[in-house]
């Protein structure tokens, strides 16, 4: 595999510069990470000064997942067709000027518009930097490193983005959680435009824009149709929007594979690591984010701690995966890169088979361990996989093996909220209807969720309180262990495939 690029393909950036661009790179991507969650907590306060209901509270919030998702294949294309610092620059700008924009929204549509204008800028950034690692750095160990950093920080940014939003709202007002990312990408900017080495990118071609049109709306509506179906249970127009999703991305498929210059050069696919990595990630991110969903409602609904003590527990999963994030050039220059891989999945199958013991007594001990090798091992084999799926491909289409990559991370975080909370539903909702003790009319209250039959139970009499509580904590446990036995099942197939997992050719 040839890991150099000609001269107009892959810029150099020797001795100390690498790790500034690094710096400057990281630097464009964490107001990226901090906008996945930041609004979260600024909800009520722009719901009331808005006046949006739940609906547009909705849309305020998921645009900006839903639109990024959407334009990430056409962006990477692009960034490899145009120029790949020419396009993150140009990301970096729509992102600025949309937080700008809804930091001054007076209307809803307004925000709205700019979130989405958000989404279209960091569907940019994200295929676009994570290719100039590719080219900056020739040395296998450290592109590790660099793509590990690199996720770290989008990961950091995502974690804060709940403390960040809360703070700013608390001692500002809601606009402020949108103002704070301009400064940053301004400084951003400069850096990239001053330490990133020019791409010119390939050859001009005529731009697939039907393609471009096709394969954004189709992707819009599948994490449309997953994000509705795991709210609210799947209804008759998130199965029209599904279809239509499947329709558009089996015609985008045909249509690329006709055209004479493809937006995506689907023949990637037929390279046995790239596909082997691509799937690794979408598989091992279902997995691992249904857990982490979960677990931090088993927290609350069974083990009954607080939001806060509840948020602790789950900390050492987050702290193990920008561990995880760090060490994956380690691993790699110790192992190698398939030791390396299979390692991050064996340890992460590992660790997740013992939650398979999680009940209705805390076993703080257990969580911890388990959730540390957990983090640890996912974060070193979603960055190894990552680094082989960009490694598998020429260096002039690093922009387009970046976007399948974090598509394929956008849609299993999508579908590891999704898939899990469906299947948890479901047994719960099978195992309060087969409990014996329970008053026919008060099952029928406690079936939807946990927090309705919390909800019955305090309305009832101690003794008979205690009773459904039970139940109801019986049937969440037995949910949460069938997802993760699903989770372990896709870590396991993940190290399946990894075994399977051959050498790409240059």
């Amino acid at each position: 595999m040839n890991l150099t690029a000609s001269a107009t393909a892959s810029p150099k950036a020797t001795g100390h510069r690498r790790w500034a661009v690094l710096v400057a790179l990281c630097l464009g991507l964490f107001p990226v990470g901090l906008d996945n969650t930041a609004l979260h907590i600024a909800v009520p306060v722009l719901s009331g000064d808005l006046g949006a209901d739940s609906t547009q509270v909705l849309w305020i919030l998921d645009c900006y997942s839903l639109v990024m998702a959407a334009v990430l294949v056409p962006a990477g294309s692009l960034a490899d067709r145009f120029g790949h610092k020419r396009c993150l620059l140009a990301g970096l700008a729509v992102f600025a000027l949309g937080s700008a924009i809804a930091s001054a929204s007076g209307s809803v549509g307004v925000l709205i518009a700019a979130r989405a204008a958000m989404g279209v800028g960091g569907a940019f950034v994200l295929p676009a930097s994570l290719a100039l690692l590719r080219q900056v750095f020739h040395v296998r160990k450290e592109r590790v490193f660099a793509v590990g950093a690199w996720t770290a920080v989008g990961s950091v940014g995502s974690a804060l983005g709940p403390t960040v939003g809360g703070t700013l709202v608390q001692h500002s007002w809601w606009g402020a959680v949108f103002l704070v990312n301009v400064p940053t990408l301004a400084v951003a900017c400069t850096a990239v435009a001053w330490l990133v080495p020019r791409h010119r990118g390939t050859a001009p071609a005529p731009v697939d824009v039907a393609g471009a049109v096709l394969v954004a709306l189709s992707l819009f509506a599948l994490v449309y149709t997953i994000k509705e179906a795991a709210r609210s249970g799947p209804s008759v127009t998130d199965c029209a929007a599904g279809m239509l999703a499947a329709g558009g991305l089996y015609a985008f498929v045909r249509r690329q594979l006709r055209h004479p210059h493809p937006l995506l050069d689907v023949a990637l696919f037929r390279d046995r690591a790239f596909t082997v990595a691509v799937m690794c990630v979408l598989l091992a991110v279902i997995g691992v984010s249904g857990l982490e969903v979960l677990f931090a409602q088993y927290f609350q609904y069974v083990l009954e701690l607080g939001p806060q003590e509840a948020g602790l527990r789950m900390m050492p999963l987050a702290l193990a995966t920008m561990a995880g994030s760090l060490a994956g050039g380690f691993v790699v220059g110790r192992l190698g890169v398939p030791a390396a891989l299979r390692a991050g999945l064996a340890v992460a199958t590992l660790a997740c088979a013992p939650l398979l013991m999680a009940g209705e007594a805390d076993r703080p001990v257990l969580f911890l361990l388990c959730f540390l090798g957990l983090g640890l091992g996912f974060q070193v084999a979603v960055n190894v996989a990552s680094e082989t799926a960009l490694s598998a491909v020429p260096a002039e289409r690093a922009g387009g093996a970046a976007s399948i990559d974090a598509t394929a991370f956008e849609v299993g975080t999508a579908l590891g909220v999704a898939i899990p909370g469906v299947i948890a539903g479901a047994v719960y909702a099978a195992v309060i209807d087969s409990t014996t003790g329970v008053a026919a009319g008060l099952r029928d209250r406690a079936r939807p969720s946990m927090a309705a039959a919390r909800e019955a139970a305090r309305q009832l009499p101690a003794a008979d309180g205690a009773i459904l509580r039970q139940a109801a904590h019986h049937a969440f446990v037995a949910g949460l262990r069938a997802v993760t036995v699903l989770s372990l099942g896709l870590l396991v197939l993940c190290l399946v495939l990894s075994c399977l997992r051959r050498p790409s050719r240059s």
